[in-house]
């Protein structure tokens, strides 16, 4: 839907957050905030409530940017309850969502399964080699303008201490958590993040 905070009443939003804010701990394994989860799910500019068989067990927020001349789709939010997880749906949902003409796809994450789960859907940065030019202007001004990152590395894409602690009981397992802790150097514990910024495929030229 677009704009949710026009689209539902007072009393729906309040209903919506409760719902989302546990999911979201499921999700995380983490005591979310009911606050976090408004930010992420109401003043958005598109907002996705993800239902399996009558039950609703996840959502995707985007926020549509246009940088540089660019439009970028950048994923604010996405949780899945724990026992969907690994089933697709990040990849699904996405594959929606990008169905418009947008030039970029950018999140920000200290999850390496979102990392890889974003890499089959754009071309996505960082990644060993070279960071083409073009790339670090988008995530340097998403960082600056959008998200208010102060310290952002332009080289590496890492914003150090981004939430002051860990969002997850345990930091997903997946291979590309190597790159993660030896390449990027995360520190978890302190909140580091790392924006990723992914060029999309079959995006127009402009």
């Amino acid at each position: 839907m677009q704009e949710p905070n026009k689209f539902f009443s007072g009393f729906e939003r309040e209903t919506l957050v409760e719902k989302l804010t546990d999911i979201a701990r499921d999700g995380f394994g983490t005591d979310m905030s009911k606050q976090d989860v408004e930010n992420h799910v109401l003043p958005v500019d598109q907002l996705y409530l993800i239902d399996v068989g009558g039950k609703l067990i996840g959502f995707s927020s985007y926020d549509k940017l246009r940088f540089l001349g660019k439009d970028i789709l950048y994923l604010s939010g996405i949780v899945i309850k724990r026992e969907f997880h690994g089933c697709g749906l990040f990849r699904v949902v996405n594959s929606l969502a990008l169905m418009g003409d947008y030039d970029f796809f950018a999140m920000r994450t200290q999850n390496p399964v979102v990392y890889a789960a974003a890499s089959k859907l754009v071309d996505l940065y960082p990644k060993a080699g070279r960071i083409p030019e073009d790339v670090k202007d988008i995530a340097s001004v998403i960082a600056a303008e959008h998200l208010g990152m102060k310290d952002f590395c332009r080289e590496t894409f890492v914003k150090k201490s981004t939430y002051g602690c860990c969002l997850y009981d345990a930091v997903p397992e997946h291979r590309a958590k190597e790159f993660f802790d030896e390449v990027l150097e995360l520190d978890y514990s302190s909140g580091d993040s790392v924006l990723l910024v992914g060029r999309v495929k079959n995006a127009r030229h402009s």
